[in-house]
């Protein structure tokens, strides 16, 4: 995440009046459960300041990876400490962080992920006080699936409300080489294969996977006022 990135984060969801603490140590608290079970896929790795408490409540940054939908885990296969390096980063600039996993494709189908998202997003608010994070101040950052997986939470307000989260507390959202518009993605013929290999032919034809489609449908059906997204910092980043 670049620093520019980064500032804009901060101005998102931090007032102008809060004052930050930088801190070069980091604690890690790796393969914490965020949903009921013992899948793997169905944890989170959290990063905050090692700082002493008590201590004025930080925002919250939740990660979510990339991987095509079908590969990726907070523990980057081939590059291990690449997530962490997000987390220890954003951490310093004052924030908590959790690197998050998600169930993968095909093994589970549309819209299982976005509903692990949405989980994350749960544990997160219910748990965020005991690691200093603040409950109300959450933004959701995801790269490549992962912000596509990610902008449906927030365009979509009935993901987060089926995991008892509350809407009001994500206060951002930052997508990073994210996809939003399947569409325009099948148009390539590289881009129908990578759809076809992590959606079915009825999700893809119903577009219920796009956040473009469902963003234009809600304002289509006079519903565009439930959208989170429309009461969001959003900042998109092609690289």
């Amino acid at each position: 995440i670049t620093q520019h990135s980064k500032r804009i984060l901060l101005r998102a969801i931090i007032p102008k009046s809060t004052s930050r603490v930088k801190s070069t140590a980091t604690y890690a608290f790796k393969n914490i459960q965020y949903f009921k079970g013992s899948n793997p896929k169905h944890q989170l790795d959290l990063y905050v300041q090692a700082r002493n408490f008590p201590r004025k409540p930080q925002p919250v940054v939740i990660f979510c990876h990339g991987g095509s939908w079908i590969r990726g885990d907070r523990n980057h296969p081939i590059v291990p400490k690449l997530y962490g390096n997000v987390g220890e980063a954003l951490t310093r600039d004052g924030f908590v962080c959790a690197v998050i996993s998600y169930r993968l494709a095909p093994s589970v189908k549309h819209p299982e992920q976005v509903r692990d998202i949405a989980r994350a997003v749960e544990w997160v608010q219910s748990n965020a006080r005991k690691f200093g994070g603040c409950p109300e101040k959450i933004a959701l950052v995801g790269h490549s699936a992962g912000a596509h997986l990610a902008s449906l939470c927030v365009a979509d307000d009935s993901f987060l409300m089926e995991a008892g989260a509350s809407i009001s507390s994500v206060k951002a959202f930052v997508g990073m080489s994210g996809i939003y518009d399947f569409e325009r993605l099948a148009s390539s013929f590289p881009g129908k294969l990578l759809l076809e290999a992590a959606f079915s032919e009825e999700i893809l034809s119903s577009k219920e996977a796009s956040p473009v489609h469902v963003v234009r449908k809600a304002i289509g059906s006079n519903k565009g006022h439930r959208l989170p997204i429309r009461n969001l910092p959003v900042l998109l980043i092609s690289a």
